[in-house]
């Protein structure tokens, strides 16, 4: 009995050994940083995003990983503020992060982007979205294009099918932040493609008062197109307003009014509205398909925009660790001439700032779903 018991003893002994130099053998894992909201009144968005960095670290590590090395994702809380930010960057490239995916706003990546770009860790958003960003040389990069590519975007198609039509646009003045540098860029880009204007209207409550004055400026001019940079139940209504009154005006509005909250609207004025976006809905293609019954089997719930931006994030740095290998000083360089990485929601492509290029679609909304009408050809070369 006592020899079978020392047996045993050696044999674990030397199965621990053998578990002690496969593990030392093991290459070291590609540790990447996620930091977003995970606690709080508005954490959707961060949880959001940490779940589809996950699923798309999954995936790699199921093909192999990068260059034969696991990727690792560290998740770091930010809290939803500025120096949150910075306190959840710091942690992370203490524990040796390649880069950081995050921060969820515009906001947060200017706080905290001085501290990345002093560790030399580039930080790569899913979903910031302002103009301030852009154009800069320095160590920060975003899937999400800038504000100004949708009415860019959205002035190029106009431009392109009718470019006589003259236009008004309606701006909230409650979220001045979004809506004036979109409408600013609208404006701008339509004028340079020789469209006119008929009005360019603003408002804050859109109660009686307010539709009353947009109706007595509209009205007179009888515009071809309105252009409405507002959220999805104020868009219903100026909708409303505008096709009582001319039947034949053609509605756009900014991507802020693709949610949830369009489709449960049932009257027919939302099946007149086109929105310019580069968020495709979750059954334009196989890819979105699977992704998002990927996704729901594992959390739960449907993903968001969010989810997938920080998925495509994630595939985006790896692409170019493959490609810088082991000299992760290279990879700035790299994400601007890696050329286009296949993504959910088309090519993923950034410019020599690390801005991302971005592809364009008009989404109109047939039977409570979103769908792709039409393609937005790119800027000419």
């Amino acid at each position: 009995m006592r020899s079978i018991n020392r047996h045993t003893v050696f044999l674990r002994f030397l199965a621990s050994g053998f578990l002690f130099l496969v593990a030392a053998c093991e290459p070291t894992p590609v540790r990447i940083g996620f930091t977003g909201q995970m606690t709080g009144a508005y954490s959707d968005f961060g949880v959001q995003g940490r779940n589809g960095a996950r699923l798309a670290a999954e995936e790699i590590n199921g093909q192999g990983g990068i260059n034969g090395r696991r990727v690792e994702i560290l998740v770091v809380d930010d809290g939803g503020t500025p120096d949150g930010a910075v306190r959840a960057d710091i942690q992370l490239i203490r524990h040796g992060v390649v880069a950081v995916i995050g921060h969820m706003t515009s906001e947060q990546c200017l706080a905290a982007l001085p501290t990345t770009q002093a560790a030399g860790v580039p930080l790569i958003s899913p979903t910031a979205s302002s103009p301030s960003l852009s154009g800069r040389r320095d160590l920060f990069f975003r899937v999400q294009p800038s504000i100004e590519k949708g009415p860019h975007a959205l002035a190029r198609y106009l431009a392109w099918r009718r470019p006589f039509w003259k236009v008004c646009t309606i701006r909230d003045l409650r979220e001045s932040d979004y809506t004036e540098p979109w409408e600013k860029a609208f404006a701008r880009s339509y004028r340079g493609a020789g469209g006119s204007f008929l009005c360019r209207l603003t408002y804050s409550q859109l109660d009686g008062r307010d539709l009353e004055r947009i109706v007595v400026a509209a009205k007179a001019p009888h515009p071809d197109a309105v252009v409405l940079i507002s959220s999805a139940a104020d868009a219903v209504r100026l909708a409303s307003v505008f096709l009582h009154l001319s039947p034949g005006t053609e509605i756009y509005a900014a991507s802020w009014a693709q949610t949830d909250d369009l489709l449960s609207h049932r009257d027919q004025v939302v099946e007149r509205i086109r929105i310019v976006s580069d968020i495709l809905p979750m059954s334009a293609s196989d890819k979105l398909r699977r992704f998002s019954w990927n996704y729901k089997k594992r959390y739960g719930v449907r993903p968001s925009f969010a989810a997938v931006r920080s998925y495509e994030a994630v595939h985006l740095l790896a692409a170019a660790l493959m490609r810088a290998g082991t000299r992760t000083d290279l990879l700035p360089q790299v994400l601007t001439t890696l050329g286009p990485v296949p993504g959910l929601y088309g090519p993923i492509q950034l410019d020599p700032f690390g801005d991302a290029v971005g592809t364009y679609y008009m989404v109109g909304v047939r039977s409570a779903r979103f769908v792709v009408t039409d393609r937005i050809p790119g800027e000419a070369k």
